[in-house]
């Protein structure tokens, strides 16, 4: 159940970030709590232990931790984007949340390569110039491409 609102939630948030450039806070909140709460459900009604979800919340360590480090380094990455990896982390735990990060960072850099090549290679044709400039890439969109491959392999 748990991966079915997530992937939900990874839905809504990829149409505003491929339409707006944009991951609404409240989608994130409404993921957090709802994980959140339902770890609080089954660790007080002693359907499970707090250690077993204590990987959940190492995930949403590490996942954001090291996109929120890539944030501060580099403009190319949003705090959107942090607190949705935070959000895999906390939902897919240390070792799916790390594969989903780096499955989704290889997608965005071959996808992103590609688009970026044919949008050089049509303005060349055309005559105009080609700049130099970043070209914004929507990441939610990878996030929920890698969050079903990896949990339909793992």
């Amino acid at each position: 159940m748990d991966i079915f609102i997530l992937i939900i939630g990874l839905i809504v948030s990829s149409y505003f970030d491929i339409k707006k450039k944009i991951i609404p806070n409240q989608v994130i909140l409404l993921l957090m709590s709802y994980k959140i709460i339902t770890i609080v459900f089954f660790v007080c009604s002693k359907q499970s232990e707090l250690s077993t979800y204590i990987t959940n919340f190492i995930g949403l360590l590490i996942c954001g931790g090291y996109f929120a480090i890539s944030a501060l380094l580099s403009k190319s990455i949003g705090w959107g984007d942090v607190k949705l990896m935070a959000v895999i982390g906390l939902f897919l735990g240390v070792t799916n949340g790390i594969n989903c990060m780096v499955l989704s960072l290889f997608l965005v850099a071959v996808i992103g390569s590609i688009l970026a090549f044919s949008a050089s290679k049509r303005k060349k044709a055309k005559g105009e110039t080609v700049s130099k400039r970043k070209m914004a890439v929507a990441y939610a969109p990878f996030v929920l491409a890698a969050t079903i491959a990896v949990e339909l392999v793992l």
